[in-house]
């Protein structure tokens, strides 16, 4: 393996333009080989007169937090209070399940001021897409982590209610059938993977 510190730059190239000149003595320089920029971060638009940065960094389904659920983009098109919870709403989820604790963001709200006129629909909803496409809706965030919190007890309730239907089952087992025994039930979670690791 390579030792040392890395030698780059114009000490490089003379280094190996002397061997060159001892190789090959009266040699003659055609010219020289102009390195190509660094590719810039920005670039200039002419039409709109303007300098667009590009973004640098990880792509944001990499630093999600919440899985593939991206987070709201909403507050690129409105300024509206910071304690609301924003999310888009499916037209076609709204007819299935309701809102479900949210409300629409309105655009003739006072509270809220819309960047981008386009999206304000003829109901005064703010939509992104077409006029049937996804309805901006907010929440208080204080509901929205109670929500979670409940969300996350139905969760806990559900698998142990399953817990015990499995011991519940294995139970039956060993009482009706004697002949058969059950070492271990346990219940299964994350079963697109699931590896009983005390298999031979």
């Amino acid at each position: 393996m390579p030792t040392g510190i890395p030698r780059l730059g114009q000490a490089v190239i003379n280094e190996h333009n002397s061997k060159l000149e001892e190789q090959f003595p009266g040699g003659e320089v055609l010219g020289e080989l102009k390195s190509r920029p660094a590719p810039s971060a920005v670039w200039n638009d002419e039409e709109l007169a303007v300098q667009i940065a590009m973004e640098q960094g990880p792509p944001p389904w990499e630093i999600s937090r919440n899985g593939d659920r991206q987070s709201s983009d909403a507050r690129n098109f409105i300024d509206c209070p910071k304690d609301w919870e924003l999310r888009w709403i499916n037209p076609r989820l709204l007819n299935q399940e309701g809102w479900r604790g949210w409300a629409p963001v309105r655009a003739k709200d006072p509270r809220v001021t819309v960047k981008v006129q386009s999206m304000v629909s003829p109901e005064f909803q703010i939509r992104r897409g077409s006029h049937d496409g996804d309805i901006l809706s907010y929440m208080p965030k204080h509901w929205f982590e109670q929500r979670k919190q409940e969300y996350y007890r139905m969760v806990a309730r559900r698998t142990q209610a399953s817990v015990d239907k499995t011991a519940g089952l294995a139970n039956e087992v060993r009482n009706i059938h004697p002949g058969i025994t059950v070492d271990r039930a346990i219940h299964p979670t994350h079963t697109m993977g699931l590896i009983d690791r005390d298999a031979p």
